[in-house]
């Protein structure tokens, strides 16, 4: 993936980059689905996986856009990214658990809500 900054959210990801990703994802696809993380991976790894990682992506209630592009040779590509304003929303969340000392953060109707601790789910 084409991020420069995993704390700025700068940069793009690909189609080839999604499909490597869940590559690598499948290599561990049982211990993955194992997690309750609202999404579990299909037994085969499907042949677009751009769905699939911005559908993961929005459960941490990030959305993305998408821009076309041209590479060496002409050959057209579609570039995602995280939006500013969804990126702007996790990190003031994340930042406001760090300060209030919460320790779970869950996406609930493409909102994110810190909860201090497990037994306020």
């Amino acid at each position: 993936m084409l991020f420069r900054s995993p704390f700025t959210a700068e940069g793009s990801f690909t189609v080839d980059d999604t499909n490597s990703l869940l590559k690598d994802l499948f290599i561990e696809r049982k211990k993955f689905n194992k997690i309750k993380f609202g999404k579990k991976l299909t037994p085969t790894i499907p042949k677009n996986g751009t769905r699939t990682v911005v559908q993961m992506l929005e459960l941490f209630g990030l959305k993305t856009e998408s821009t076309e592009g041209k590479i060496n040779g002409g050959k057209r590509v579609r570039y995602y990214s995280i939006t500013e304003e969804s990126f702007a929303v996790m990190n003031e969340c994340l930042t406001n658990r760090s300060s209030q000392n919460t320790s779970i953060v869950k996406c609930k109707n493409n909102k994110i809500v810190c909860y201090g601790s497990v037994s306020d789910i």
